[in-house]
């Protein structure tokens, strides 16, 4: 079979909260590299997303390639955290020193030159990178709220429509779609949220005795904001895979309300326009 079908195929159970398959190192999402690596796989019969936490009910993961199935699991909880971890303190402080031990004190004069002055380069390319993260996660949050308005109309609408097949489909698009907003908006929170980043301080650097101590406070934040712009980075590929899907569900749902309502009215303004034609036959008689 063709790749681009499987991996559509995929991609159609990747989006739906029944019957979902996902890949738990990616943090749920298919890509296409997925379709002809040796990837392991979750099928769930139900999943819920809940920001930067996912939870999948009767569920068990398998490798098709390899043809291994894993254990079967009740309740699966992945975590964003646990994948895409940022470095507490104590971590950042370890690989300074590994830094500080293996390379800083084989370093001349000259060449820890050279060294902070990249590192000043990479902290202020990752500011930057920082910032521009934090304008989407903001760009995104005011693009949403906006929507929503639209949203909220269309399910009002809804609530009139009478029970069928196609009302069922577009029912079922709405629970789709309210799902997917609220782990956007979980998303939203945990993007434009900050905890605290990790710096070195001016009191450390002043008290110090170490002829390098500015070459290794510059490595540890270079180490520190590049593990930022990581996390942050992956929060917002995220937020906007799931922006992109609130907006063209949203939108399939207006479109389907439009037409659906449209042809109602068109049924009962037609037998009014018969009545009316009818009875002005008799007049002219």
């Amino acid at each position: 079979m063709n790749k681009n079908i499987i991996f559509r195929i995929m991609q159609f159970f990747n989006s739906t909260p029944m019957l979902h398959l996902s890949v738990d190192n990616n943090f749920d999402t298919v890509t296409r590299s997925h379709v002809s690596t040796k990837n392991r796989f979750r099928l769930s019969l139900v999943a819920l997303n809940f920001g930067t936490l996912k939870l999948y009910i009767f569920t068990f993961s398998a490798i098709p390639i390899a043809r291994k199935i894993g254990c079967f699991n009740f309740f699966y909880l992945l975590d964003f955290d646990k994948i895409q971890q940022r470095k507490n303190c104590n971590e950042i402080n370890t690989i300074t020193e590994e830094y500080e031990k293996n390379t800083l004190n084989n370093l001349n004069p000259d060449e820890r030159s050279r060294q902070e002055e990249f590192f000043k380069i990479r902290i202020s390319e990752n500011n930057d990178s920082l910032s521009n993260i934090f304008d989407k996660a903001n760009y995104y949050t005011t693009v949403i709220l906006a929507f929503s308005a639209a949203l909220v109309y269309a399910y009002s609408k809804l609530i009139e429509l009478q029970l069928n097949i196609t009302t069922l489909l577009i029912f079922y698009l709405v629970l789709i779609n309210m799902l997917d907003l609220l782990d956007l908006i979980l998303l939203l929170r945990r993007s434009v949220s900050v905890s605290g980043f990790h710096r070195s301080s001016f009191k450390s650097l002043r008290t110090s005795k170490e002829e390098y101590a500015l070459t290794k406070s510059l490595y540890f934040d270079f180490v520190a904001s590049s593990n930022d712009v990581q996390y942050y980075a992956g929060l917002t590929i995220n937020t906007e895979m799931r922006s992109f899907r609130v907006i063209l569900i949203g939108f399939i749902l207006l479109i389907c309300t439009t037409i659906k309502f449209n042809h109602i009215e068109t049924k009962q303004d037609s037998p009014l326009l018969y009545l009316q034609s009818y009875t002005s036959l008799d007049k002219n008689r």
